[in-house]
């Protein structure tokens, strides 16, 4: 907890610098011109094509009809424009967090080093290849256990909780990766992934939520 803590607080105190700052707007800032440039191009096909698909269940068909007549009201005006948000948001944190692998997480390591680890020797766990493929191999590994529980994403419970711990463990995967790749030997990266595994994955399901917040 006292590490944890530690790497917190740091964390937070390097958010403040301007340099970090600006780093930190350009996945936002790609974010951003995705967003609006889908929802002005697809919102209403998007929205089309799952009301399609959710009237093609029955059950849960059924049970929309049965909490209509019940008084709820339109439950699928409702469900399908969130469907759509749930459903979209996550490829474009995935678009953002390449980005970010990309961009700013070398930048970034290079800050931290120089400032407070310039001792460390470079062991180069990895190339810039090796971490290319590590990160769409664990993209890809995201996107269909997204696709897998997409259904689960209709039931209101479920979409505050599947997606989320997706984008977790993708980020647990992507960004300890490449904040290690250069400075820790590949038994050195697989020993520490192994002795911090939880709380590394405590922080990044936590940004998970952050990253979900878009859609709420």
């Amino acid at each position: 907890m006292r590490l944890f803590l530690d790497s917190f607080w740091r964390a937070l105190a390097y958010c403040l610098m301007p340099r970090v700052m600006v780093l930190s707007l350009l996945p936002l800032a790609m974010l951003l011109v995705l967003s609006v440039s889908w929802g002005y191009f697809y919102w209403s096909p998007t929205q089309d094509w799952v009301r399609q698909m959710l009237a093609s269940w029955q059950v849960l068909q059924s049970m929309m009809d049965w909490l209509q007549s019940n008084g709820v009201g339109d439950l699928q005006s409702v469900m399908v424009p969130l469907v759509v948000i749930f459903a979209i948001t996550p490829v474009l944190v995935v678009i953002s967090l390449l980005a970010v692998s990309l961009m700013m997480t070398p930048a970034l390591v290079d800050l931290v080093v120089q400032r407070r680890f310039a001792h460390l020797a470079l062991k180069h766990g990895g190339t810039a290849w090796t971490s290319l493929a590590w990160t769409v191999g664990s993209t890809v590994v995201a996107l269909g256990a997204m696709l897998i529980s997409l259904p689960l994403w209709a039931v209101p419970p479920l979409m505050f909780i599947v997606p989320p711990l997706i984008w977790g463990w993708l980020s647990y995967r992507v960004l300890v990766f490449d904040a290690l790749v250069m400075h820790a030997s590949r038994e050195e990266r697989l020993t520490i992934g192994r002795r911090h595994r939880m709380w590394l994955l405590l922080i990044a399901v936590l940004t998970g939520y952050m990253g979900a917040l878009p859609s709420l």
